[in-house]
């Protein structure tokens, strides 16, 4: 009886190898598979870099926040609208510096009553581990926006995610 194995001269089952066609086949649904899941995907990404956008100004205010505690000083939270980055100033030193995302830009930073849509906002972090409250909008090339509130007593950050645009 023949299952795809033959005997070798000692004994042992050696089993047949691919043929060259099986291993075409083979490659061929991989490659297929690999040509249609990137599209699936996009989607999916633009939101993963918005989040993760979020999630990195969020640390950067936690950043000044530790900063200020143990520098006994305050630390400003800049932010340039414009050219979509943040960082921590203590003193005349820069810390922190975050760029965004490509795709991700900031499209508004409220502080109090006052909106900041083009140059760079600044907010205070203070030693005693407070944080002057502040809004912080970002939106991505596909329309969605993710607004960071953060608490004036303990800078906790809370997300509020926006749905996205018709476009």
């Amino acid at each position: 009886m023949n299952n795809g194995t033959s005997e070798t001269r000692f004994g042992w089952a050696r089993r047949r190898a691919l043929t060259i066609l099986e291993l075409m086949v083979t490659l061929a649904i991989v490659g297929l598979l690999l040509a249609l899941v990137p599209p699936a995907l996009d989607g999916i990404s633009p939101r993963w870099r918005l989040r993760a956008a979020a999630l990195q100004v969020a640390a950067t205010a936690q950043w000044a926040r530790n900063a200020a505690a143990l520098q006994g000083s305050p630390a400003q939270i800049l932010y340039d609208v414009r050219g979509g980055s943040c960082w921590v100033r203590l003193g005349q030193d820069t810390h922190a510096l975050h760029n965004l995302p490509p795709d991700v830009r900031f499209e508004t930073v409220r502080l109090g009553d006052v909106e900041v849509r083009s140059d760079v906002a600044a907010c205070q972090a203070f030693p005693d581990g407070t944080l002057e409250p502040h809004q912080v909008t970002l939106r991505n090339e596909k329309g969605m926006r993710i607004r960071i509130s953060f608490n004036r007593l303990t800078g906790e950050p809370t997300y509020e995610q926006e749905t996205e645009s018709l476009r």
